[in-house]
């Protein structure tokens, strides 16, 4: 260290102009620091958890939604819902809003599942009409709280915003067009906008505001308190030149890393000041300590090193040790704010002892009133020293003290809770929590999480087992504490559920292509469950529809084998799509003896009777296939016990038949 301290004390101008070139260099690429306030920093980097949330936002668009809160006496009144509509239109024309839902355009498929109007086609003006929109609304459970409060105190438009990123949405100030509209709107109504994206800029606006009224602001406590322990000039500037050098390193390097201050690491900046204030002050008042008439300015310099030196550098060893550890948290913003902090430290630990040193060796030694500051904070020395003997004489008893407030310290940390709640970091009077708690009393949470369902194959979702299980997945999550609404897709299978059972208009069948279309005239026969000899016979369209839904659909390329001679069977087949042959060996010879056509029923001695397959059924071309086994048969039975009896109707008469032509 002496040689270190030699060069530093030796060459000032050239320590100083290292220095200087060092921070032109950090200073320009500090100049593009930038805030990061996505979620995605709150997430640990790089895990499975990640890249499965990633993958999902792939899959279903971006989870990112606003929320446009109107609160009222009622919202069923015309002059409301002109607002909810104009609002609405408006909203959607905004540069980066996908799309919009509200009471302007949810449809009603239950009316008609193929061509569903709107709930609201115009705006109801009498009273029979507005009381009409209300039981509609309150016959709809989906759009109960999602669009509209249940007791019609409250609507929600619903903002959809396009796939961007940070920078971009805040680009495009979406947030400041949406809050435009809503201020040309108001009254007499309330109006509130809230959401994630809106939560998202909001904090990246007050961490600017913060940044830019905290950071000067410390930096005059800290003027004012150095000049209040040393009246001098150098006393002031050196440390303050340390504490914003020492920043302006860590921010270059932080951008230079293709980072950014994150919600964890924003306090990184007031940290830095405080504790390099720390050090280099330490530095200044041991050199005057040291400076007098006895001594050359190299020699109060020399000596200033070698006592200031070590404490300063065990002390930023220990407080960088402590950072460190936050370094290997897996959320990316604890990460980052340990690992930037120990830089940042590890810099103004170092540029105290090169920078203030390099300085005071260029500047005369202190004279008359400004040297040995010590004498005139004596009073302060002197209150240290009453505390001193106060401790020492009732060392006992704040050792007890001390022990019991640590014994209950550790007890309570059994009851530490971490805060998840994105709104927590608001104070509860800030406008963006109050407009958030205002549209929460009334609609759904505004921040809303997703589950996400992998089933085990193709058209899993398709299997009746499958959306059961998901409903009472929901029916348990609505009852948990703080849950207000869940919506998934079987909740709109249960609207087109209703439309179908509707009868008239609202029947429908699945076409050969897979799409729904409108049920044919009754005598017209075109598709094979209309066919009375095949097992859909007797049951309306949207029954067969329910029935092919519940089954599992499979599908066979040309040449594939559907059954083999000799596997045991226990399921049957109905083709939906396709031919099949049939082929059996006789002598060991192997005859073809039947073709099977769409709606065609095989396999059902499986069913029944669960041996050997006596035949193979080959795929003629790309088919596509039901499969009947006991468990989709007794979950029909179960879910709807007409339907089935017909089922079980339809497979006892083909087994007649089939035993008749044997």
């Amino acid at each position: 260290m002496e040689h270190v301290y030699g060069l530093i004390v030796d060459r000032p101008k050239l320590t100083l102009g290292l220095i200087l070139l060092l921070t032109g260099f950090f200073g320009w690429s500090a100049r593009h620091i930038q805030l990061d306030s996505s979620i995605e920093s709150l997430l640990p980097g790089d895990n499975t958890d990640s890249q499965y949330y990633a993958e999902i936002r792939h899959l279903f668009g971006s989870d990112e939604i606003g929320v446009v809160g109107i609160i009222a006496d009622t919202i069923y009144t015309p002059e409301t819902l002109k607002k909810i509509v104009r609002l609405s239109k408006r909203i959607k024309a905004i540069e980066g809003v996908d799309d919009v839902s509200s009471l302007a355009n949810a449809v009603d498929p239950i009316a008609n599942v193929l061509d569903p109007p709107l709930l609201m086609p115009r705006i109801p003006t009498t009273p029979a009409e507005l009381a009409a929109l209300r039981d509609t609304l309150a016959d709809r459970p989906m759009y109960l709280k999602n669009l509209v409060a249940p007791d019609g105190r409250a609507a929600a438009i619903n903002i959809v915003f396009a796939e961007m990123n940070d920078d971009e949405f805040l680009r495009l100030g979406i947030d400041d067009k949406v809050v435009a509209l809503l201020d040309q709107e108001r009254d007499p109504e309330r109006m509130y906008y809230t959401g994630l994206p809106y939560l998202k800029v909001y904090s990246t606006t007050a961490m600017q505001q913060d940044l830019a009224r905290f950071v000067p602001l410390t930096l005059v406590l800290i003027v004012v308190v150095l000049y209040l322990s040393f009246r001098s000039k150098r006393g002031v500037v050196l440390p303050v030149l340390t504490v914003v050098v020492s920043l302006t390193w860590t921010l270059g390097i932080i951008v230079l890393s293709g980072n950014r201050l994150s919600l964890g690491s924003m306090a990184l900046p007031l940290l830095l000041l405080v504790l390099g204030t720390a050090y280099s002050l330490h530095v200044v008042a041991e050199y005057y300590e040291l400076a007098g008439p006895d001594r050359s300015v190299r020699e109060a310099v020399s000596g200033t090193l070698r006592l200031a030196g070590p404490p300063i550098c065990l002390t930023a060893l220990t407080t960088v040790l402590g950072f460190l550890s936050l370094s290997i948290n897996s959320i990316v913003s604890t990460h980052h704010m340990g690992l930037f902090s120990a830089v940042g430290i590890t810099l103004a630990g170092g540029l105290s002892l090169l920078l203030v040193p390099a300085g005071l060796v260029l500047l005369p030694l202190p004279v008359g009133g400004e040297s040995r500051p010590g004498v005139r904070l004596a009073h302060i020395g002197a209150a240290l020293r009453r505390l001193g003997y106060f401790d020492i004489r009732r060392r006992r008893i704040i050792l007890i003290l001390g022990g019991l407030i640590a014994g209950v310290s550790v007890w309570q940390t059994a009851a530490v809770r971490v805060d998840s709640n994105f709104q927590s970091f608001f104070r509860p009077d800030d406008p963006i929590r109050r407009a958030t708690d205002a549209i929460n009393e009334y609609l759904v949470g505004s921040m809303a999480f997703y589950v996400a369902i992998d089933g085990d194959g193709p058209n899993s979702t398709n299997r009746w087992e499958t959306l059961r299980r998901i409903k009472d997945l929901q029916l348990y999550m609505d009852a948990q504490p703080g849950v207000d609404k869940t919506v998934s897709f079987v909740d709109y299978c249960e609207l087109l559920d209703r439309g179908t059972q509707s009868g008239g208009d609202g029947d429908l069948i699945v076409s050969p292509e897979g799409e729904m279309i409108q049920a044919p005239v009754p005598g017209v026969q075109s598709t094979f469950w209309d066919n009375p000899e095949h097992l859909f016979a007797g049951l309306r369209p949207f029954q067969a529809k329910l029935v092919t839904l519940m089954g599992e659909l499979k599908t066979f390329p040309r040449g594939r084998p559907i059954i083999r001679r000799g596997d045991m069977g226990k399921e049957m087949f109905v083709l939906v799509k396709g031919t099949a042959d049939v082929y059996v060996r006789t002598n060991g010879d192997k005859r073809h003896i039947r073709v099977h056509g769409r709606g065609d029923v095989f396999g059902e001695m499986g069913l029944i009777r669960r041996r050997e397959r006596t035949a193979d059924v080959i795929a003629a071309e790309d088919v596509e296939v039901i499969v009947v086994d006991e468990r989709f048969l007794s979950h029909l039975q179960r879910r709807y016990p007409r339907t089935g009896a017909k089922i079980f109707l339809n497979i006892a008469k083909i087994l007649s038949d089939r035993l008749q032509d044997a």
